[in-house]
């Protein structure tokens, strides 16, 4: 597990309690130079976000489109901004929000499954292409300068 938040403490005991603590690491924050090694080395990206008891939901997320772009299989929850990037059954799977049984049933399957990993990985790769590539990016901002001159 990479990164630091109000649950690890919580987590860290929860992977104790399971008997799992010697098979977790928690790695902590890790420096963005480090990230695509992370990335390389995983089957499967699962980011389960939940709306904040002050209201504020998950915005769109650069963490989804690193793993697009490393061609890593999504799986998220269905709040805030996340439906927007990750297209349920497309590029990805959204489930429910604190719901730990459909979160866990949809990991089994996608690493039961790995063709359809590959798909959903595929399918999220090519839209952050075509959508976040840089030089498309570097050229729209091109065209609306230009414009508003």
């Amino acid at each position: 597990m990479i990164g630091d938040g109000e649950h690890r403490t919580r987590l860290e005991e929860y992977a104790k309690n399971l008997g799992v603590s010697q098979k977790t690491r928690f790695w902590g924050r890790i420096s963005n130079h480090l990230l695509p090694d992370f990335y390389a080395a995983a089957d499967l990206f699962v980011a389960p976000s939940v709306e904040a008891q002050s209201g504020d939901t998950e915005g769109q997320g650069v963490v989804f489109l690193e793993a697009f772009a490393t061609r890593l299989c999504v799986v998220t929850t269905r709040v805030g901004g996340i439906s927007e990037v990750v297209q349920d059954g497309y590029t990805g799977v959204l489930v429910e929000p604190r719901n730990p049984q459909q979160l866990a049933t949809t990991m089994e399957k996608l690493l039961g499954n790995e063709r359809l990993r590959a798909e959903l990985a595929e399918n999220a790769f090519a839209k952050v292409k075509k959508y976040y590539d840089w030089d498309k990016i570097a050229k729209d901002f091109e065209d609306f300068y230009r414009a508003v001159v």
